[in-house]
């Protein structure tokens, strides 16, 4: 989210690469679904890198600020 920032537009991630981030985001949400619909909620979700979980974390806490 940061990156999106920069006074540098050439340090800001292209739409190519937001577009990416944004369907990995879209595809671990699609597997936490999957994987607590039996109603037991594991809240976590599985093959989920923890970079792609920061990110996700870091734009939840930039959207509630």
């Amino acid at each position: 989210m940061k990156k999106c920032w920069d006074l540098d537009p050439f340090n800001r991630p292209t739409i190519i690469t937001l577009e990416n981030i944004i369907s990995e985001w879209i595809k671990c949400i699609n597997r936490y679904y999957a994987a607590n619909s039996d109603g037991n909620y594991l809240y976590e979700v599985p093959d989920i890198n923890n970079q792609l979980k920061i990110g996700m974390l870091e734009f939840i806490e930039a959207n509630e600020a």
